[in-house]
C-alpha cells in the first residue's frame, strides 16, 4: 500500500497573481486574516489554510469554530488569532499549525519564509513521521499501517457510536422565527 498523491482536479477559481490580489473565494472557516481584513493576500493564504485544515484531521473541527458563534464572531477570531490547541494534537503537529501555519503575519507564516515550501516540508512534523519526500513523488513510499479488510464492505476498521446517545437539536426562538416564512 502506498500513500496516495493527492491530484489537483479543478482550477476554476485559478487565476495567476503576480504581487497581490483582492479576490474572496472560499470557505469562510478556512480564510486567511488577510483576506478577512481586504489587504490584499498573496500564495501566504494557501499555507494558513493548509495549517486549518491540519488542524481539522487532528481535532475534527476547524481552530476558530465555535458552535453557536456567529460568522462574524469567528472572522474575529480568526482576524486575532485566537484559537485552542487540544493537548492530545501530537507536539511537533501543533508546534507546526500553532507556530508555522497559523501565524497572523503573513510576512512570519512557514511556507512564505525565505526557504518556502521546504520549511513545511523540513519540520519536526513530517521528519517524525518518517516521509521521505523522493519515495514520495515517486509514489513508492509505504504507508506506515495498512488496514486489513475481508471485502470491499468490511467497515470494521471504522470507529463505532453504537454507545452515543444522540440529543435532539432545537432552534432557538431567533432561529425558528428565520424558517417562520417556509
Amino acid at each position: 500500500m502506498f500513500f496516495p498523491i493527492p491530484q489537483i482536479c479543478d482550477l476554476g477559481f485559478a487565476k495567476k497573481v503576480v504581487d497581490k490580489t483582492y479576490t474572496l473565494c472560499g470557505t469562510p472557516e478556512y480564510l486567511a486574516p488577510e483576506i478577512i481584513m481586504s489587504k490584499g493576500h498573496d500564495k501566504a493564504v494557501d499555507y494558513w489554510s493548509y495549517g486549518v485544515l491540519v488542524y481539522e484531521l487532528f481535532a475534527s473541527v476547524t481552530p476558530f469554530f465555535r458552535p453557536r458563534s456567529s460568522q462574524l464572531d469567528m472572522f474575529k477570531r480568526i482576524v486575532s488569532g485566537q484559537f485552542t490547541m487540544p493537548g492530545y494534537i501530537d507536539s511537533q503537529a501543533a508546534k507546526l499549525i500553532r507556530d508555522g501555519l497559523l501565524k497572523r503575519r503573513p510576512t512570519e507564516r512557514l511556507g512564505n519564509l525565505s526557504r518556502g515550501y521546504l520549511d513545511i516540508k523540513a519540520s519536526d512534523w513530517f521528519s517524525k513521521a518518517g516521509i521521505l519526500w523522493g519515495a514520495y513523488l515517486q509514489k513508492i513510499q509505504k504507508a506506515p499501517w495498512v488496514p486489513r479488510v475481508k471485502n470491499q464492505f468490511d467497515s470494521s476498521n471504522f470507529d463505532k457510536f453504537d454507545d452515543v446517545k444522540t440529543r435532539e437539536m432545537s432552534l432557538t426562538a431567533k432561529e425558528q422565527e428565520l424558517f417562520k416564512a417556509f
